[in-house]
């Protein structure tokens, strides 16, 4: 039997349809395999992306904290050199009470001179009498220690130490001011500063 040119024609055209259909959907099926390759690289550019973000935060926060830790040494250094300084200037302060007291103004008249409250007219004073006796305890243990030992002045020579007069009434004047019941009282005439009288029997010819 003969074919006729419509069956070959028909023939020839399925084929061709079929691997137009096939070559579409492999082409599809590659698109989307490309998409997701796509989709990869963009979720693997993304992790790394995070994963150095968090890397350069953790390194921010280290130099941060170091940075931080420096300043805050920086600052309690300054702290403790302000209170160092302070603390030199109040014993200055003290002193000038302890001066003001042995001069012969009483607490009452200090704490009124100075505005403050007697209270502390007092605290200065004896903070002032401590920075003064701790810097004649140092000062006489300084020239003891210049002194060589086996260089003693003769006997005949040497004489009792003798305290400042000035040093030593006043501190005796504030000691009693300072108790309760003396401070109205005026100091007495400094021994040290009263002119002797000369003995007569040693004017007689």
């Amino acid at each position: 039997m003969v074919e006729d040119g419509t069956t070959k024609r028909r023939r020839s055209r399925r084929p061709t349809e079929a691997a137009a259909r096939l070559e579409r959907l492999r082409q599809r099926n590659a698109n989307q395999l490309e998409a997701q390759r796509e989709a990869e690289r963009r979720i693997e550019a993304a992790l790394k992306a995070y994963v150095d973000a968090d890397v350069s935060i953790r390194a921010v926060e280290r130099a941060r904290d170091e940075k931080v830790t420096g300043l805050e040494q920086q600052i309690e250094q300054a702290r403790d050199a302000a209170q160092d300084r302070i603390e030199q200037i109040q014993a200055q302060q003290a002193v000038a009470v302890w001066q003001l007291n042995a001069a012969g103004r009483t607490v009452e008249q200090i704490a009124e001179l100075l505005e403050v409250s007697q209270k502390d007219a007092r605290r200065l004073l004896s903070a002032g009498r401590t920075a003064v006796e701790l810097d004649s305890v140092a000062t006489s243990g300084n020239s003891n220690s210049s002194t060589p030992s086996g260089n003693a002045a003769p006997a005949d020579q040497q004489q009792p130490a003798q305290q400042q007069p000035s040093t030593v009434s006043a501190g005796m004047a504030s000691e009693q001011r300072d108790l309760p019941g003396i401070d109205s009282h005026q100091n007495g005439a400094d021994a040290a500063l009263v002119p002797s009288v000369p003995d007569s029997s040693s004017q007689r010819t």
